[in-house]
């Protein structure tokens, strides 16, 4: 179970920094985009249609890294006041809101994706270009977003229960971003 949480891990990281990138590239866009109008009056055409999907993909690429790392919600006042236990028990219970709130994320994503593939929905700018793939993919990102917290609240639920030494409640060293390469 370790190793396949670690490599969920891994891939988070991996997929969050391919969410850098393309916010990178958007910027570097942009900034070409802006020195065009300034300098030769020549704007790059269609920039703005394209970089709102650019933004979505980039959020969705960068959350389940949040989430790998237990960036999202934490409980730190009652750390030091509740015994390892327990305080996995009140960790399990933020974990199972949190998995509930990002089902129903992925579950509305894969709806409008399907209304967006149905309906044949484009770019408003660029005709030929769909936007369905654009949000399938937001809405694996947070299917695997879900699976993520979901392997968060077994582990917490775990500890609770003691099946597992508090000390194992975080997520495996090996998934670490410093070690992820």
């Amino acid at each position: 179970m370790n190793a396949i949480d670690a490599a969920l891990r891994r891939f988070a990281y991996w997929l969050a920094a391919t969410g850098l990138c393309l916010l990178f590239l958007n910027a570097i866009a942009t900034v070409l985009d802006v020195l065009g109008r300034t300098l030769f009056a020549t704007p790059i055409d269609r920039l703005s249609d394209v970089s709102g999907l650019i933004y979505i993909l980039a959020a969705a690429c960068c959350v389940p890294a949040a989430t790998a790392q237990l960036r999202h919600i934490t409980i730190k006042p009652f750390e030091e006041r509740l015994a390892p236990r327990p305080y996995a028990a009140l960790e399990g219970l933020a974990a199972l809101l949190k998995l509930a709130v990002w089902c129903v994320l992925a579950w509305q994503l894969w709806a409008h994706a399907a209304e967006m593939d149905a309906t044949h929905q484009t770019l408003s700018q660029l005709r030929g270009v769909r936007v369905a793939p654009f949000w399938t993919f937001v809405a694996l990102a947070m299917s695997f977003n879900a699976l993520l917290e979901a392997l968060n609240l077994l582990r917490f639920a775990r500890v609770a229960l003691g099946a597992l030494p508090p000390d194992k409640a975080a997520p495996a060293e090996s998934a670490e971003p410093a070690n992820m390469l």
